[in-house]
């Protein structure tokens, strides 16, 4: 599994900002809130970068975080924050919406990337205008910090399948810790899902082209979504098959025959094969965005939030319109909808502070473990689907043509899976070992040619989800409109749908829907 680095932010006080003469001590809350949050994150950065890197035998968890120096309590600790906070920022973007709170001038909030950096000097520091940023960074690294809390936690869990002396109530409890895992990581998937689906396309409505930086694009965040559900699902197969490891013979080279009790080949294949559509998709979006930064210097109308043509030109023929509207006219339309000061596009702050123009790239580490995940769970697909076809269907030489895909993939030659060192050896090993035994079997029984590689490979199956991502909505606002007992300019909670469809306010409100309550951080991890 992987663990992502988390960004960081810069302070801020939000009552230097807003005005209100109602919800002052709200406002004072949500500055605090935000406080502790960038005070985690910092402890967390301080704390990662004085830890030395893992061991490449060790795991397959990777980043430049020692794992085990990170127990899952402290990124309980940083998800907890980040719930408490969310409620409170969604609170303030409302009611700057409804005029609940006013602006004294547009916020500048400042995030450190966290899956993107230069090639020399790392991640950077991006500042940008608005509440939508601040939302988007606040929800990404909600996600990714859920997604390292499932991570650390079942990397404590260790190899226990292969266990004997765990008990039965031991082997149950931590195959829950899987499932909890499993469901954790797709709440995380949710999370980006929402941001990729519904905040970004918000937020470009709200404020036309913005130059972002590329952790913040619709196709990062929607990668990350796939990457989290690929574990989730990675992690659902190792529940599934950890009985029958358990019961096994032999544990360390595992042959024909299957036990009676071991799961479905074909379906373990298929549920495989489902998590390399998902990192191949994740990988596709991810070069997607590598490509688009690569582009970037020269094009200095690059776009952010959307990269079609017809969004493009709706902004240049957007620009055109503003040069004949008086400037009078034009600087009270700005400061009603709460769009920023009217500025140029060529008057935009340095790159190298502000926007995405800084020449930022998607982290290497992210992508090579893409790519090495993919080509394990590829092999892993071609074992089971080599195993169905010696097992169950009596095709030996279909078997043997499978496995032998299986074994090319895992071998070391193929130099795309060595920083799964561990992993691929067990797994290499008990392929050779099928590998034997089926040669064996066709050079003294079956006698069946081995068909070429390209007829097995068109014969893959699609893939089989075994979960879902969860849909996420934001928390119900601590305050303003949305929040219980919200009675504010004229209207209520109630009465939201009397605005007008065209209503700055009626376009722009969030986190209108409650969220279960059972969504809460460590939900379900009772130690």
């Amino acid at each position: 599994m992987y663990l992502f680095d988390l960004a960081t932010t810069g302070a801020i006080s939000f009552g230097d900002f807003v005005s209100s003469a109602e919800l002052v001590s709200q406002v004072a809350e949500a500055t605090q809130l935000r406080a502790r949050v960038r005070a985690v994150l910092k402890e967390h950065r301080a704390g990662s970068s004085t830890t030395p890197a893992t061991s490449s035998s060790k795991d397959d968890l990777r980043t430049g975080t020692d794992a085990e120096a990170i127990p899952a309590s402290d990124w309980m600790r940083i998800v907890t924050a980040l719930e408490e906070y969310l409620p409170s920022v969604v609170g303030v973007f409302n009611c700057v919406q409804t005029d609940d709170l006013l602006l004294r001038y547009e916020p500048v909030f400042s995030w450190r990337t966290s899956i993107s950096s230069t090639r020399f000097r790392g991640p950077q520091r991006v500042e940008l205008a608005g509440l939508h940023y601040e939302l988007a960074w606040v929800l990404v690294t909600y996600a990714l910090a859920l997604a390292n809390f499932a991570a650390a936690t079942v990397h404590g869990l260790g190899a226990f399948e292969r266990d004997r002396s765990l008990s039965a109530e031991d082997r149950r409890a931590k195959d829950e810790r899987l499932r909890w895992g499993a469901d954790t990581l797709c709440r995380a998937s949710g999370v980006l899902v929402y941001v990729s689906e519904e905040l970004l396309p918000q937020w470009r409505d709200a404020a036309g082209v913005v130059d972002i930086p590329p952790d913040l694009t619709g196709e990062a965040t929607l990668a990350l979504s796939k990457i989290c559900m690929a574990q989730a699902q990675a992690l659902a197969i190792r529940k599934l098959v950890s009985p029958s490891v358990g019961s096994a013979v032999d544990t360390v080279t595992p042959g024909p025959p299957l036990p009676k009790s071991h799961p479905s080949v074909s379906l373990l294949a298929k549920l495989h094969l489902h998590v390399v559509e998902e990192l191949e998709s994740a990988l596709g979006l991810l070069k997607t965005v590598k490509d688009r930064g690569s582009n970037r210097a020269g094009r200095r109308d690059a776009v952010g939030l959307s990269a079609n043509h017809e969004h493009e030109l709706a902004r240049r023929v957007s620009a055109t319109n503003e040069d004949l509207v008086p400037a009078a006219e034009k600087k009270k339309l700005f400061g009603k909808l709460r769009l920023g000061k009217d500025k140029p596009k060529d008057d935009a702050p340095s790159a190298a502070t502000a926007g995405g123009g800084v020449d930022l790239d998607v982290s290497s580490s992210l992508l090579a473990h893409v790519r090495s995940s993919l080509t394990l769970h590829r092999a892993l697909a071609y074992k089971w689907l080599g195993i169905d076809a010696g097992e169950n269907s009596n095709r030996v030489g279909e078997a043997m043509a499978l496995l032998t895909l299986s074994s090319s993939l895992l071998s070391p030659s193929s130099g795309l899976l060595k920083r799964k060192q561990e992993r691929v050896g067990v797994e290499a090993a008990t392929v050779e070992h099928w590998l034997r035994a089926y040669r064996q079997l066709n050079d003294t029984v079956a006698f069946q040619p081995v068909p070429p590689v390209g007829e097995v490979q068109n014969k893959v199956p699609a893939g089989r989800a075994a979960l879902a991502s969860k849909k996420f909505t934001l928390p119900t606002p601590r305050f303003g409109p949305g929040s219980p007992g919200y009675t504010g300019r004229g209207f209520d909670s109630e009465a939201l749908h009397a605005l007008d469809a065209d209503h700055p306010a009626r376009a722009n409100l969030v986190g209108l829907t409650t969220q279960p309550d059972h969504t809460y951080a460590g939900h379900g991890a009772y130690y």
